[in-house]
């Protein structure tokens, strides 16, 4: 488990890591971090960690008024 939360956490991008506030996981496929602020990221597990953190860049970039970003699936991410 924490090889994964590891490997999870290395793969964010500096600014997001810079913002992180905690890192929970129920498991190797749960992993959630929470940013300054209340902003939370499922990530899931540490599988596909670069085309998330990739994801993940983007869609905070973007803005808006969500707080939950999901990126455990990359390829159909989702924020609410």
């Amino acid at each position: 488990l924490r090889a994964a939360v590891a490997a999870a956490t290395s793969a964010l991008p500096q600014d997001v890591r810079e913002r992180l506030g905690s890192v929970s996981a129920g498991s190797v496929d749960s992993i959630s971090f929470l940013l300054d602020g209340g902003t939370t990221i499922f990530w899931g597990g540490a599988e596909q960690s670069a085309e998330k953190a990739s994801v993940i860049e983007v869609l905070l970039a973007r803005g808006g008024d969500y707080t939950t970003y999901d990126v455990s699936a990359p390829s159909r991410p989702a924020a609410s």
